[in-house]
């Protein structure tokens, strides 16, 4: 499993580098004149529950709203949100980044000058999630804390006029989740989806960016030594919505 990681590893650099030429050529949201990138602040609703089929002790379930801030450019986003939950005897605090960035291929191309465009976007993700109980030591059974670097493949739309673009993907992907501390490996499944409103120049260069968003994932973490090979098992759903600035 850690050769299979590695093999992972270096077949996403090549997959980051292809990708990057591809938003390298794509300078705008929507074409010449529309913003190039976005900076939103957001509030996120999130649920992450254990998964297993017997219940351990300690559980790093999580229910409730967090803050967030994401940034956006063609062909990339990312996003950071964070909170705590606060209940008797069930403190949680919850830290959650997350990276995709993404090529199009465009299966039909409309007539030139169109300003629809219907595509396929092939991404690369990264993630990171840590749910810890405040006032604990970080040992082993102290935190869920977990990386994630997949691939996926989904359906996107962008209908992009002079001052506005409207853009939507929906992407699932796979990839492998690898715990920070101990050896436990398993793999994360995940669905993205994502509705953006770009307004351009309402002040000078600045316009206004909406967004609205759902993602379900799953943690299949497997087990190490002493662990049941369900411990780490867990599943989680999140919506947002993001509203900010772009230029």
């Amino acid at each position: 499993m850690r050769r299979a990681g590695i093999l992972l590893l270096v077949g996403a650099g090549w997959a980051t580098i292809g990708l990057l030429q591809v938003v390298a050529q794509r300078p705008t949201f929507g074409g010449t004149n529309g913003p190039s990138q976005a900076l939103t602040v957001g509030y996120y609703g999130v649920r992450f529950s254990f998964d297993g089929t017997v219940r351990p002790d300690p559980t790093f379930d999580f229910d409730g709203p967090v803050a967030g801030i994401s940034y956006a450019r063609p062909n990339f986003f990312a996003a950071l949100a964070f909170g705590e939950q606060r209940t008797e005897g069930e403190d949680r605090r919850l830290l959650d980044v997350n990276l995709m960035l993404w090529g199009e291929v465009e299966p039909f191309v409309f007539e030139e000058g169109s300003r629809v465009r219907f595509f396929v976007p092939v991404a690369l993700h990264s993630g990171f999630r840590r749910v810890s109980r405040p006032g604990t030591d970080d040992g082993l059974l102290d935190a869920f804390e977990f990386s994630v670097i997949g691939l996926g493949g989904g359906v996107g739309f962008r209908l992009a006029g002079p001052r506005v673009v409207l853009e939507a993907r929906a992407l699932p992907a796979v990839g492998l989740a690898l715990r920070s501390f101990g050896d436990t490996t398993g793999l994360s499944t995940f669905v993205d989806t994502d509705v953006q409103v770009h307004l351009a120049r309402l002040a000078g260069r600045f316009g206004l960016t909406a967004g609205a968003g759902y993602r379900r994932q799953t943690w299949n973490a497997g087990g190490s030594g002493f662990l049941a090979n369900d411990f780490f098992d867990y599943r989680g759903s999140q919506q947002f919505f993001r509203i900010g600035a772009n230029w």
